[in-house]
């Protein structure tokens, strides 16, 4: 099961609020429902998040540890936010990734030097 949660607003949005949870009682899905922010890689069988690109979008709080369930990932910006705590382990296990922009924002940790 992945859960990904966030809340975001800004002075356009008044506020946006959106949850995913898969598996086989999944209620929404990011990709079919062409959710702000996500870029999908959909065939007939299934859909892949591809990017997730939520800069400036006023986010608060840590990057949640589920971020690594999204294996597929080749971009993520979540840079000029307010995202604060630590980089979450998961992130680095995400092979894929090949594009990070976090800067603007109040994370208290540095990449491993092996990224």
């Amino acid at each position: 099961m992945v859960h990904i949660a966030w809340n975001i607003s800004n002075h356009e949005i008044d506020t946006i609020h959106w949850n995913f949870t898969g598996g086989l009682n999944h209620t929404h899905n990011p990709c079919l429902e062409r959710w702000e922010g996500i870029t999908c890689v959909c065939t007939t069988m299934s859909c892949t998040i591809k990017e997730l690109i939520l800069n400036t979008h006023n986010l608060t709080g840590i990057i949640p540890e589920t971020i690594g369930y999204l294996t597929n990932l080749h971009r993520l910006d979540l840079s000029t936010n307010q995202i604060t705590g630590e980089l979450p382990h998961t992130l680095f296990h995400i092979l894929s990734l090949t594009n990070l922009s976090l800067e603007f924002n109040h994370i208290n940790s540095t990449l491993p030097s092996n990224i």
